[in-house]
């Protein structure tokens, strides 16, 4: 959920949006959630990019690497 720190949790964000979409039939709402997931991706994606430069480079601090590469974690097993 956070690439500077590791923090996991990026599952149960983006099932809270599916969740919303499917309970509320309102056109609103599920254009609102297809807004949000879009964002959320769009924000992962150029996230997961800069950790993988984090995780590959020998340079930079240990902490920092372990971070990038929980967070890649965290995006792959919220994909499954």
């Amino acid at each position: 959920m956070c690439r500077h720190t590791g923090v996991q949790g990026l599952k149960d964000i983006l099932e809270d949006i599916h969740k919303g979409e499917r309970e509320h039939k309102a056109k609103e709402t599920t254009l609102a959630a297809e807004y949000l997931m879009g964002n959320t991706l769009a924000l992962l994606g150029s996230e997961a990019l800069i950790a993988a430069q984090i995780v590959s480079d020998p340079e930079v601090a240990e902490w920092r690497r372990k971070a990038a590469s929980a967070f890649l974690k965290d995006i792959s097993a919220a994909a499954n």
